[in-house]
């Protein structure tokens, strides 16, 4: 998964659709870039827009991409859809976040091994589409995930979180998502053995496999992983099954996860969106 991890995907940072990126608390979007191939918005190119932005940019600014195909290396966007390439079974990524304190907001992104590299800094997804099989979401970063689809098309695994060390921050939280998988398919497996990951009132279809979680190559330091289950429900989400090493968390600590807020930082920009 590293030979994708080449300067010029932090430029995919800035091209999505009605998402809001930010290096600040600000309470309002200062301003809306349209990118339009008509001619009927600020700039016809995704490259252009992007390259409007400011060095050091403070402020919430929105670029909001309409209807239309933009292309850029391996990269498709129609409308806010984000895709790795035409071709089923590619190995490739759609997107990859390396900033922080970045939001996406009705945004989809479709590939199939490691469509989304979430790969480091706080993150929130909101009411996106996140379409795979393999490791289809991956990384170092410290996220949210909210009301999100993760869309399984093949057997394998949804996440591969690579979090390095147990005081070093991190981890994937998904909340109210829906799952979906047409093939057996794990919840996710260790990318290094403090891999986090936490699923919480998340539909699960019988298509979960019933151990749940993959160690991988952590074996034998799966128990310094903390993948947790709460409130799920589904089909898939009967734990009774699942590997020994999966976690339950006090309340105290349950609640650092849950709490977007709280889980994304103490500076609280996650609450001061626009």
């Amino acid at each position: 998964m590293q030979q994708f991890l080449r300067w010029w995907w932090w430029l995919l940072l800035w091209a999505l659709s009605c998402c809001v990126f930010s290096t600040d608390g600000a309470a309002n979007i200062t301003r809306v870039i349209i990118v339009d191939q008509s001619g009927q918005g600020n700039f016809t190119t995704l490259q252009s827009a992007i390259d409007s932005l400011p060095d050091g940019n403070s402020q919430w600014i929105q670029i909001y991409i309409k209807q239309g195909t933009y292309r850029r290396n391996n990269l498709a966007s129609w409308q806010n859809t984000f895709k790795s390439g035409s071709e089923r079974h590619l190995q490739a990524v759609a997107a990859l976040v390396g900033g922080d304190r970045n939001s996406f907001h009705d945004c989809a992104f479709i590939g199939y091994q490691d469509t989304l590299c979430d790969y480091r800094g706080r993150h929130h997804f909101d009411k996106c589409w996140i379409e795979g099989a393999i490791d289809f979401i991956f990384g170092f970063g410290q996220s949210v995930y909210s009301r999100c689809v993760l869309n399984s098309v093949d057997g394998g695994w949804l996440t591969a979180h690579a979090k390095t060390s147990a005081d070093s921050p991190g981890g994937f939280v998904f909340k109210y998502c829906t799952i979906r998988a047409t093939k057996m398919t794990y919840l996710g497996r260790a990318w290094n053995q403090h891999s986090t990951v936490l699923f919480h009132k998340t539909w699960m279809p019988s298509t979960i496999r019933p151990e749940g979680w993959d160690a991988w190559h952590v074996i034998p330091n799966q128990y310094q992983m903390t993948y947790v289950e709460d409130g799920n429900i589904g089909a898939g989400s009967n734990t009774s099954g699942r590997v020994s090493w999966l976690k339950s968390l006090p309340p105290e600590q349950l609640q650092g996860f849950l709490s977007s807020i709280e889980f994304l930082g103490p500076d609280r920009w996650f609450d001061k969106q626009p």
